[in-house]
């Protein structure tokens, strides 16, 4: 993995985002999903096999990480470490 020095911008991100005693950061996002709600029904109305908004997020997720690679980068003992390759994953209903 390749390190870099942690900038400002993220020290101060991972100090007021982060609770008492906890390493991580965490943040919780609130989104309106009236507009993907209502693509996700005009898809599954066409034949095909049946899209969820699992599908959508999972595709999001992976379009960002391709397209920007330090999104999928740790910090951790101040310093950052980018990983040599991505990969988003998700739960799967066997059944």
């Amino acid at each position: 993995m390749e390190s870099q020095p942690i900038s400002f911008a993220r020290k101060f991100s991972l100090w007021f985002f982060r609770s008492p005693g906890n390493p991580y950061v965490s943040l919780s996002v609130s989104v309106d999903f009236s507009v993907p709600g209502a693509y996700l029904e005009r898809i599954n109305a066409l034949d095909g096999p049946r899209v969820s908004l699992q599908h959508l997020v999972t595709a999001a997720i992976g379009r960002v990480y391709a397209e920007f690679p330090v999104a999928n980068a740790t910090a951790s003992g101040g310093r950052i470490h980018r990983h040599p390759h991505v990969g988003a994953g998700t739960p799967v209903n066997l059944l």
